[in-house]
């Protein structure tokens, strides 16, 4: 079961096309996380997020895509949904399942491609037993 939906959701976000802007943030507190997201402005955008504070057979990696709900010239309200795994632990499942609502804020005109990242995100992890964490990240994101 886990794979197929891996696989759909890896589909979709390589199907979308191909724009000339993407998005790179990073958040630096708690876990570490470099992001890049196909364009911000577009009504469903995908994500991808990877730790950058771990071994190579401890990466987090978060596939997922969302939908902008309100866009103005200076911020982007936005909900989504993912999977968070990791590529390269001998046992490669999905490990958990995370919901993002967050705001991408651009505060200074002058620097329209600069802005801040604000997200809460529970992230379900697969056994419920293990529980359920909200995270609340906040990082800094740059349009190309």
């Amino acid at each position: 079961m886990r794979r197929p939906i891996l696989t759909i959701l890896l589909a979709l976000c390589l199907g979308f096309k191909a724009k000339s802007q993407v998005v790179l943030g990073y958040f630096p507190f708690n876990y570490g996380e470099v992001q890049l997201t196909s364009s911000q402005e577009n009504l469903f955008f995908a994500d991808l997020r990877v730790e950058t504070n771990s071994f190579i057979s401890n990466l987090n990696t978060e596939l997922g895509g969302a939908i902008n709900l309100q866009r103005t010239e200076q911020y982007n309200l936005y909900v989504g949904a993912g999977l968070r795994f990791n590529p390269f632990y001998a046992y490669a499942s999905v490990s958990g399942y995370y919901l993002p609502v967050g705001v991408r804020w651009r505060p200074i005109r002058a620097l329209s491609k600069l802005g801040l990242v604000f997200e809460l995100s529970p992230l379900f992890y697969e056994r419920l037993g293990e529980g359920l964490v909200l995270r609340s990240k906040l990082g800094l994101s740059y349009a190309f």
